[in-house]
């Protein structure tokens, strides 16, 4: 396990109304086992609690009466609590040698496919007020992210080629209100019911990354990286998904420390509307 202890104190260099002293601690337990079935295949499963402080942001903007915008949020607000997460995983693991692509090297494949679940307590969440523009952070009950996880990867000689798959479902375990007059889903007062079940925004249900590099001398290696996504909600129970549906990156770079030479490519997003959730 781990003990976890934070001070975060903000001081007003103005006056006083922001200044303030935040305190958190907790100790975090965590188990795990592996069984080696066979010289390719292995079991695991683990058991681990996490906590996360609110950030300085997050503390100086979380009050329904004095709403912020992300560039002007040091006001004073109540403090926040932190967020503590509970999570069980289970799955499988292993390598295996293969015949060479090519030269006197063989190759060897390694793979993973394993179930998790986490579940948070006491989630922060930024939210719209009834003020256009902006909004504030609350703790908003609990949170579930559940899902599997899948990858594989081959490498020989200099070669590495990886595909790693991501599957999400992260929903709001507590219902709460929050002000969204722009949401299509609010009632005649601006308000959103977020219910039991809801997805959270923010979070892709479905995530692919993949890549490739070859180390061409001991000094420089070359290769590719990208990422697709989907499912994103963008607003909380807004009913409008989207997703990244390419982000690939080329990368040349060197050893030893030596920051590497990086070209992006902007992704392209696309949008749909879904129906709206269940009553």
């Amino acid at each position: 396990g781990r003990l976890n202890v934070a001070q975060i104190e903000l001081r007003d260099r103005v006056g006083t109304a922001l200044s303030g002293a935040h305190s958190f601690s907790r100790f975090n337990p965590a188990a795990g086992v592996t069984y080696k079935l066979a010289s390719t295949l292995s079991l695991y499963a683990g058991y681990a609690e996490s906590n996360r402080t609110p950030t300085p942001a997050e503390l100086s903007c979380a009050s329904p009466a004095s709403p912020c915008t992300l560039t002007n949020f040091f006001v004073a607000d109540p403090a926040l609590k932190q967020v503590t997460a509970r999570t069980f995983e289970a799955g499988v693991r292993g390598s295996f040698g293969v015949a060479s692509l090519g030269g006197p090297e063989g190759g060897r494949v390694s793979y993973n496919l394993g179930l998790f679940r986490t579940d948070a307590a006491d989630d922060i969440l930024f939210a719209s007020s009834a003020v256009q523009g902006r909004g504030y952070f609350q703790n908003v009950g609990s949170t579930r992210r559940q899902g599997v996880e899948a990858g594989v990867s081959y490498r020989q000689g200099g070669l590495l080629a990886y595909l790693d798959y991501a599957y999400t479902d992260a929903t709001f375990r507590d219902p709460f209100t929050v002000g969204s007059q722009s949401n299509p889903l609010a009632d005649a007062d601006g308000l959103t019911q977020v219910r039991r079940g809801n997805t959270i925004p923010g979070v892709p249900e479905h995530r692919l990354k993949f890549g490739v590099q070859y180390q061409v001398t001991p000094e420089w290696t070359v290769g590719g990286t990208g990422i697709a996504s989907s499912g994103r909600v963008g607003a909380t129970s807004s009913g409008c998904r989207s997703g990244t549906v390419g982000s690939p990156v080329a990368v040349v770079g060197t050893r030893g420390g030596r920051s590497p030479l990086t070209l992006l490519r902007r992704p392209a997003s696309v949008a749909r509307r879904q129906a709206a959730p269940p009553p």
